[in-house]
């Protein structure tokens, strides 16, 4: 599991709206390592409004360096936040 910590101040990081909800989604519950690879990547629905999904790429780059591996991760402290 990886996460965003909860001190990372998400208002000084210059997301557009959807890397927002991203940002907030990856520090409050967390993103799961589906398939073991030498990169990250996040997948769009075909359909997917493709300016949103280039905006959610450009926002991606400058969270992903500040994700971080999730050791206490229970279902009682989801991404290991509380």
């Amino acid at each position: 599991m990886l996460a965003l910590p909860q001190g990372t101040n998400l208002g000084t990081l210059g997301l557009s709206p959807e890397g927002y909800a991203l940002a907030e989604a990856l520090q409050q519950y967390g993103g799961h390592v589906l398939v073991r690879s030498s990169g990250v990547t996040l997948y769009a629905e075909p359909a997917a409004n493709q300016t949103q999904v280039r905006a959610l790429k450009n926002d991606w780059a400058k969270l992903r360096p500040l994700l971080r591996i999730v050791t206490n991760n229970t279902k009682d402290n989801v991404a290991g936040a509380r």
